[in-house]
């Protein structure tokens, strides 16, 4: 308990790669952990260093209760980082269960590679597209 009361006290701060307590409690699969600091304010759609939203990093590992619970708590289904959306994070990752998921909740999967690049502004990637 002294920890998550920490975390939840330092919920906006990140550790040296840019997760945040929420993140890291989604990487490790922690359910309980990942519940508490949730409850005690954790920001569901805080982007880590790259860019990534808690729901990319759930999408990913395939945790299919975080990507409910992420998903009640108004994370934004199609927020965009480098690597794409929540929906292809799991189809890359080949979580099917996450998929679904997020295709139940209207996953926007038509995001293209100018798109992305466009949003990560990479201008030299948008001509070579064009």
């Amino acid at each position: 308990m002294p920890v998550c009361v920490y975390l939840v006290w330092s919920r906006s701060s990140t550790d040296e790669t840019g997760y945040t307590p929420l993140a890291n409690a989604i990487i490790a699969g922690t359910l309980e952990t990942f519940r508490y600091l949730l409850d005690h304010g954790a920001n569901s759609d805080k982007p880590d260093g790259k860019g990534s939203t808690p729901l990319h990093l759930a999408a990913a590992g395939g945790n299919c209760e975080i990507v409910k619970a992420l998903l009640s708590e108004g994370a934004n289904v199609d927020s965009l980082c480098d690597t794409g959306i929540p929906l292809h994070m799991a189809a890359f990752c080949k979580q099917v269960g996450a998929m679904k998921i997020l295709l139940d909740h209207h996953a926007d999967f038509g995001h293209l590679p100018i798109e992305i690049a466009a949003y990560n502004n990479r201008q030299k990637y948008v001509e070579i597209l064009l």
